[in-house]
């Protein structure tokens, strides 16, 4: 039997929009848009993080299927224009790049402001507001139905486990956004193996090896936290753009890898929403030397066969 979590549209929607805490303005209209939408085949995402250039940025409400975000700006954005405008700028150059709407549709931000843009007093008529979310509303479901209409709108779809996604399918893609709770649940879904439990992080099973020989090796690591080592002192950290990964050991020196095989990679996450840790596929890497005490891995594959037996 696998371990696996799976989380409803109504429990995932009930987590991610109450992540705006403290925040009275961004939570009313986070809520209110979404419910106001109130379309069950657009996937919400509150609190979207996104990291570009070393800077971290969250958008209120986010909108994965057609790239839209919906920022509620309060007075004090008046003062910051040049850097919210920056800030806008590596965004766009983000989710342009891995948006799931395609790269069509350039991610627009729509800005919802609890103030009057020529006094900078905080709006007092509720009607000035809720004409702000309405059109907001109308603009995103507009961008779904157009989307809808030409067969280019995918929609969200009620949560399955990993056995089920992958029944059928011949290989798994970075694209994949399923995670296992345990290591042995990979293996078994994916590899055909029959572990009740696995507590090696790099190692190859023998329904592999029928197939593929000596060439790879699963590799299942755990990502630092805030920078710090979470698993006997081995630091792995993963680029932002998801192509390189460092590894050292804040223990001991390390001279390189044992065994330099290529690495199927399942890198231990937390998802921001529902708060459980789960390994997720990120491609193959392959070794590509020592840099200061530090072994560099970058990808060479988005994905890998499927074995079945």
């Amino acid at each position: 039997m696998h371990e696996e979590v799976v989380v409803d549209k109504l429990e995932y929607v009930i987590k991610t929009l109450s992540r705006t805490r403290r925040k009275d303005w961004e939570n009313y209209v986070v809520n209110a848009v979404w419910n106001r939408l109130n379309d069950w085949g657009v996937k919400p995402v509150s609190q979207q993080y996104i990291r570009k250039n070393g800077k971290g940025y969250l958008i209120d409400l986010y909108f994965p299927q057609v790239n839209i975000g919906i920022e509620c700006d309060e007075a004090h954005h008046l003062r910051c224009e040049g850097v919210d405008h920056q800030r806008e700028i590596d965004i766009i150059d983000y989710l342009d790049q891995v948006s799931e709407g395609g790269k069509a549709d350039s991610y627009k931000a729509i800005h919802i402001r609890n103030f009057y843009a020529d006094t900078g007093k905080r709006i007092a008529n509720p009607i000035d507001f809720e004409r702000q979310i309405n059109a907001c509303v109308d603009m995103v479901r507009a961008v779904v139905a157009r989307k809808r209409a030409v067969q280019e709108f995918h929609e969200w779809t009620q949560p399955v486990s990993a056995e089920q996604y992958f029944l059928g399918k011949d290989k798994i893609d970075v694209g994949d956004r399923i995670g296992f709770r345990r290591i042995s649940d990979a293996c078994n879904v994916l590899f055909g193996t029959r572990y009740s439990s696995m507590q090696r992080s790099y190692f190859m099973p023998s329904t592999m090896r029928e197939r593929y020989g000596d060439e790879y090796l699963l590799w299942f690591p755990k990502l630092a936290i805030e920078g710090k080592a979470v698993a006997r002192g081995w630091n792995n950290r993963l680029s932002e753009d998801g192509l390189t990964i460092v590894q050292y050991n804040e223990r001991e020196d390390v001279q390189g890898p044992e065994d330099p095989k290529k690495r199927v990679t399942f890198a231990q996450v937390k998802d921001p929403i529902t708060g459980y840790r789960e390994y997720r596929f990120f491609g193959v890497f392959e070794f590509r030397g020592l840099d200061d005490g530090k072994e560099i891995y970058t990808r060479c594959d988005r994905s890998f066969g499927i074995v079945r037996h």
